[in-house]
């Protein structure tokens, strides 16, 4: 049974880099082009694995939080993409986190 992943990222060229890192035997990735889209898929086929840019309208956090958020979905790992430009912000992810897990 292939790993399903499904990554957002609203940069088209970082779609492709995507999809080229993890082409391959046992893995099967589903690319979209924002965060609303990325929940949209997950909740009508849930994925393993959601990569979300921590950039986007809706970013990475919001992704995660939607994804967690939902019993449909909340078993798939999410890992939220930063870049120099939008750097990791641990404190946000740890109060989403915290969040989720009081719920």
């Amino acid at each position: 049974m292939a790993v399903r992943i499904l990554a957002a990222d609203d940069s088209a060229t970082m779609r492709r880099v995507l999809e080229m890192t993890f082409a391959g035997e046992g893995v099967q990735i589903e690319t979209v082009d924002s965060g609303e889209a990325a929940v949209r898929r997950a909740s009508e086929s849930p994925p393993d694995l959601v990569i979300a840019d921590s950039s986007m309208s809706m970013n990475g956090y919001d992704v995660s939080q939607a994804i967690k958020g939902n019993a449909a979905t909340a078993q798939a790992a999410v890992i939220v993409l930063a870049s120099q430009h939008h750097p990791f912000d641990s404190a946000k992810a740890k109060d989403l986190f915290q969040a989720i897990i009081d719920e």
